[in-house]
């Protein structure tokens, strides 16, 4: 179903479990499915079984989203408006993107809190809207999230360097001072490093702050296109039937060809390399929420 948002053209495609069964307990909160970069709620069709007979039993009910601007979703304009040397303004412009979108749903739905189970990049934001909106959320169940490690060649100090030595601790025990001078040698030895990088490697880089899309080649290209989306779901989706295989091979290339708009939040969101700008490692021990962490092994049931 298609639920409409206050912005005008604005509007988030569900899919929705809801139990019809008027026994059992009736209080848990509804559980809201949350799709990776580029995806769709498509992505969870061999889990929606098993999801309803878990609505069912809990007297709840099941969400899978389309973030805005992906799946089926509305394809509105995507900016960020900051500039680029302002990270801290484009990660918030462009995680609201998403996340004002979702309260707005919330609201238009009339659900008090929830359950998010975020895969990927859906992950990723199911924790930036829990941080933002702590009082909606009962549970966070990530699924592979991105943006979780730091980036190994930031220049940023973790807090292991920067917070002051616990007391009764030997020299031994704590990590050496983060100095000016470290961080000036640090970001030296890292502009010497990307001196150094392939012509391809600088390419990449320059077309990812650029904001370039990777979806653009399939767009751009009338043969190749569908063949590089034939191989992608051939190989994602290994042990589909051959009707089944058929289906997402269209689904993907359908929702891949579809007017690009929030696929371009990647590069505000996250740097060269898909290590976080501002990673959840740094942000998510604000949570007051249970969160739970699903390994990759698991994660291949939710494709």
């Amino acid at each position: 179903m298609r639920v409409e948002l206050a912005n005008p053209k604005h509007y988030i495609n569900t899919f929705a479990i809801t139990s019809t069964s008027s026994s059992g307990v009736t209080n848990h909160p509804p559980a809201v499915l949350l799709h990776g970069y580029g995806a769709g709620l498509g992505f969870f069709f061999q889990n929606f079984p098993a999801l309803g007979r878990w609505a069912g039993r809990r007297g709840t009910s099941v969400y899978a989203l389309d973030w805005l601007g992906m799946g089926r979703s509305a394809r509105v304009p995507f900016q960020v408006k900051a500039k680029r040397e302002d990270i801290d303004g484009r990660v918030h412009e462009a995680e609201s993107f998403f996340i004002d979108s979702l309260e707005q749903w919330r609201e238009k739905m009339g659900l008090e809190t929830m359950t998010l189970i975020g895969h990927s990049l859906g992950g990723y934001l199911s924790v930036a809207y829990a941080l933002r909106h702590p009082t909606r959320v009962s549970k966070i169940i990530l699924v592979s999230p991105a943006g979780v490690p730091r980036d190994p060649n930031s220049t940023i100090p973790s807090r292991e360097v920067t917070d002051p030595q616990p007391t009764g601790a030997s020299e031994s025990d704590h990590a050496e001072s983060a100095t000016e001078g470290r961080v000036r040698d640090l970001k030296s030895s890292q502009k010497a490093e990307q001196r150094k990088e392939s012509r391809s490697r600088r390419l990449f880089t320059y077309l990812w702050e650029e904001g370039w899309s990777p979806f653009q080649v399939v767009r751009s290209t009338v043969f190749w296109g569908p063949m590089l989306v034939g191989k992608y779901s051939s190989r994602r989706f290994i042990g589909l039937s051959e009707e089944d295989t058929r289906a997402m091979n269209e689904y993907i290339l359908n929702i891949t060809l579809a007017k690009g708009s929030g696929e371009y939040c990647i590069s505000h969101l996250l740097a060269p390399g898909a290590h976080a700008r501002r990673p959840l490692v740094d942000r998510i021990a604000a949570l007051k929420i249970p969160v739970t962490f699903v390994c990759e092994c698991a994660s291949r049931l939710l494709h």
